[in-house]
């Protein structure tokens, strides 16, 4: 998990706090939001590097899956983590299958979710051979 860079996507402090810290100790680098906005700019940005994103459901303004579509129109390669604390699965069966996403409930185990990003990681197209997954 040495290097990674994860973008990390909850409205509440305490929740960001201790999941940055957990990540961090397994040697990951943690950009934290309390917004969708935000993090949307941080996705933006070409010089962000991010490996993964861990992002909150449920938050004010933009929700998770709001955030999640401005993603993919960005990068479809990305590994998102949609963190939901709902008994029911938030509805993203309408969409295509997408296999860089994870839906799981809080409290997420964070390293099944790593291991998780870390298998994606490895089935993404190297460099220069465009940044949209084929289907």
């Amino acid at each position: 998990l040495t290097g990674l860079r994860v973008l990390l996507v909850d409205d509440e402090e305490a929740v960001r706090g201790s999941a940055a810290q957990l990540l961090e100790t397994r040697g990951v680098s943690v950009v934290p939001f309390a917004d969708g906005e935000s993090a949307l700019r941080a996705v933006r940005d070409p010089d962000a590097q991010l490996d993964a994103v861990l992002l909150d459901f449920s938050m004010p303004g933009l929700r998770g899956d709001a955030v999640l579509r401005e993603i993919r129109a960005i990068r479809a390669d990305l590994p998102v983590a949609l963190c939901t604390g709902y008994r029911w699965e938030p509805d993203l069966e309408a969409a295509e299958p997408d296999p860089f996403l994870l839906v799981v409930r809080k409290p997420c185990d964070l390293d099944e979710v790593m291991r998780w990003v870390l298998e994606c990681l490895s089935r993404r197209p190297a460099p220069g051979t465009g940044s949209r997954v084929k289907a």
